[in-house]
């Protein structure tokens, strides 16, 4: 009689987000083109490794080039790019939540940011990210980049974090 005790690995996807929005930030390459959320000690997305980030955005004018996502640690160092990347023009007038895809091989450390970052376009021809500006994320700061890395506190970009968790169940 077969007696072991048999264990098997599930994951679950999980999410951190903050949804509310009321300004709109937007990029474009001569100023301001990178933007980010930074996980500080004691947010849930520090030791978690994403799979997906989702920004609200949309265009102005007819942006060229793309859109991409990194994670980042705390100065700016690039630890992961997204594996999807957004054909600027291919955004509508409206902001529409943007998915961007990660390997969820990459585990944010204490400082880390996920960004969207657009280096192309100008004044008329720019994609705009959506923002909080009434309320920050607990243990977190948003960030934004012209020539260097400054934080925005009290606010915070519209965005959903997805992760992957895992457990054994008997």
């Amino acid at each position: 009689k077969d007696t072991g005790k048999r264990y098997w690995f599930a994951s679950e996807s999980e999410t951190s987000s903050q949804t509310s929005t009321n300004d709109a930030r937007s990029l474009k390459g001569t100023s301001r083109n990178k933007i980010g959320q930074q996980f500080n000690t004691g947010h849930v997305l520090v030791g978690q490794a994403p799979t997906k980030a989702t920004f609200y955005l949309n265009k102005g004018g007819t942006p060229p080039n793309n859109v991409t996502a990194y994670i980042r640690n705390s100065s700016g160092t690039l630890r992961e790019t997204s594996t999807t990347t957004i054909v600027a023009d291919s955004l509508t007038g409206s902001a529409v939540a943007t998915d961007f895809t990660f390997a969820g091989t990459t585990t944010l450390a204490t400082g880390d940011m996920i960004t969207v970052e657009y280096n192309s376009g100008d004044n008329s021809n720019y994609v705009n990210t959506w923002t909080n500006t009434a309320s920050a994320v607990t243990n977190s700061v948003l960030r934004e980049y012209t020539s260097s890395w400054s934080n925005i506190s009290g606010e915070a970009l519209k965005f959903i974090v997805y992760y992957t968790t895992a457990t054994w169940t008997r």
